[in-house]
């Protein structure tokens, strides 16, 4: 093969290498491709090629097939077979001496390094695939076209590919009120909580002062994660402390220590806080936006709860870098803002349905979260008791897309005679009703006599059902509440979280709790395994889109619908 040959090869691949009809070249006896080619000309290279991607050029409706049947590929034109995967890595180990690539390939980045590109990565992704993307989202006709008696279910791109979900945690997961924890883990000065949603790092803590805050959780010096236990308290002396170089932020974000750094010219210690995210509580939730708040120069021209925001950022970033000192607070123990929200009288361990902690009014930059709160004003209103305690918690890993496990909760109960025998004896499925709201949905059920096994009282009375957009699900029944957040960790994959409350003054024994635990997970396991039956179905490639009893499964359409809204409404916006 000559070297002309074999640089058409490496230009074509590059200009074809985030189109989706690479999906189909790994599936036509040429897998590992691509990753051979990568592996052999390193990291940096392959990169380089990547971003000289012609999006235009790689999601036009060709037939990769045939490029390898032309001449330029090394093929006769009269020939239909393909490259085999032999001779192509042969090829790529040729392409790799010819460009001179590192000797060996990097190690993959570390999770904060990826974290800090994250958003420019996952906009690389759906940028790499635009055309497609518009054609899967235009696939599905939506609510706003289309009555649910006359609309097919998306398609199966919508749960199988990687630029699809890109785009799924810019528009649904970026841009949404997101539930993260339980309200009672940061009850006390000093605690918090971490974790990590849509490739984004986070940090919820209740700073010293008593004032609920979030924050990005990415050093302003290098992008390493600052806190890396999951949850914790740090004492009113103590600080986070990066541990990559050392630098120390107070419990309320602000920059209080910088090892070395003296002599940098122009540095702004007010400009180098954490950056700061929307954090609220709603009933027994901790609810967190990561659109972050806007900068303390616009407050002008924003709500009160931005200027809340500047004002806060004023306070505690008011400082200027000394000379040649580490230590950038006043005392050396960090400045801390004005107390503007103290902690709550109650006992930490409970939590009330009605509890709303939050800045100081609804502004434009936020997300709207009305949805949440109508669902736990209608909760109380049902007569379910408005303060609970924590019992248990437990996540469920899944191979499948975490849409299928969120429609098999939305569809109307439709699925519960066949895959839930003992449930469907402990509720009087006649009864069943649906409301359903542009970003939720309830779903109501009256108890019936007990299932053989289960629980007496465990499901009694009302059984309540809610879902609030984009991933959250709290089921109320009996004196108990669970709360399911479904949260995705690939196209075939995500865990969901089930956290259990019960009503303070209930009396159930340790042993009455456990049983009515284990009959809860019962109903999860026949759950988690049809869902994963449902994906194996749509990645076989021969999934044909289903039709909505409009009946039952309206609330699986207006989920549905929108996500189409705001998968076209990011689609525009990355553009």
């Amino acid at each position: 093969v000559n070297f002309r040959c074999v640089r058409d090869r490496v230009s074509m691949l590059a200009r074809y290498a985030l189109a989706p009809q690479l999906r189909t070249l790994r599936q036509a006896n040429v897998r590992g491709g691509r990753s051979a080619l990568a592996s052999n000309l390193g990291a940096t290279s392959w990169a380089r090629l990547s971003r000289r991607l012609v999006v235009g050029e790689s999601n036009r409706e060709l037939n990769p097939m045939s490029f390898f049947a032309s001449s330029s590929w090394g093929c006769s034109r009269s020939s239909s077979r393909f490259i085999s995967s032999a001779s192509f890595r042969s090829s790529c180990s040729s392409v790799s001496s010819s460009c001179a690539a590192p000797s060996s390939t990097p190690s993959s980045p570390c999770p904060a390094a990826r974290a800090a590109g994250s958003t420019e990565t996952l906009r690389e992704k759906v940028r790499g695939d635009i055309t497609w993307l518009r054609a899967q989202v235009a696939a599905f006709p939506g609510a706003d076209r289309c009555d649910v008696a006359d609309a097919t279910m998306p398609p199966a791109s919508w749960y199988t590919s990687e630029s699809f979900l890109a785009l799924e945690q810019l528009a649904n997961f970026r841009r949404n009120w997101l539930a993260v924890g339980r309200a009672s883990a940061v009850q006390e000065p000093g605690s918090f909580l971490s974790g990590e949603v849509a490739q984004v790092p986070w940090l919820v803590v209740r700073d010293h002062a008593g004032e609920l805050r979030a924050f990005v959780n990415v050093c302003r010096h290098r992008a390493a994660a600052v806190v890396t236990q999951s949850t914790g308290r740090i004492a009113e002396h103590e600080r986070f402390r990066c541990p990559y170089h050392g630098w120390e932020y107070s419990s309320n974000g602000a920059l209080a220590k910088a090892p070395r750094i003296g002599g940098v010219r122009q540095f702004r210690v007010r400009d180098m806080g954490l950056v700061e995210l929307p954090v609220r509580v709603k009933g027994p939730l901790l609810m967190l936006s990561l659109v972050p708040a806007p900068l303390a120069s616009s407050s002008s021209s924003s709500s009160s709860l931005s200027s809340s925001v500047s004002r806060r950022r004023r306070a505690h970033r008011a400082q200027t870098v000394p000379g040649s000192a580490d230590d950038l607070s006043p005392s050396g123990g960090g400045a801390e803002s004005t107390a503007t929200g103290k902690a709550g009288e109650q006992r930490a361990d409970d939590a009330s349905l009605l509890s709303d902690e939050s800045l100081e009014s609804e502004s434009g930059w936020l997300p709207d979260d009305s949805a949440l709160s109508t669902v736990l004003e209608a909760m109380a209103k049902e007569g379910f008791s408005t303060t609970l305690r924590p019992v248990h918690q437990v996540d469920y890993r899944l191979e499948c897309n975490w849409k299928v496990f969120a429609s098999n909760y939305l569809d109307g109960g439709y699925h519960v005679p066949e895959l839930h025998k003992g449930l469907s004896t402990a509720l009087e499925l006649d009864t069943y009703s649906i409301q359903v709201d542009r970003c939720f949905s309830i779903q109501r059920c009256a108890g019936g006599a007990p299932a053989e096994g289960d629980v007496p009282g465990r499901v009694s009375g009302q059984a309540f059902y809610a879902y609030v957009h984009p991933n959250l699900m709290i089921n109320r029944y009996g004196p108990w509440m669970d709360v399911n957040t479904v949260w995705p960790t690939g196209p075939n994959s995500c865990v969901v979280r089930f956290e259990y409350f019960l009503e303070h003054d209930s009396t159930l024994s340790p042993e009455t709790i456990k049983k009515s635990l284990a009959a809860s997970h019962q109903v999860q396991i026949e759950d988690v395994d049809i869902s994963e039956s449902v994906q194996r179905g749509l990645r076989s490639g021969m999934y044909i889109p289903g039709r909505y009893p409009p009946n039952v499964e309206h609330a699986d359409y207006a989920f549905h619908s929108q996500l189409k809204r705001e998968l076209e409404a990011e689609l525009n916006h990355v553009v």
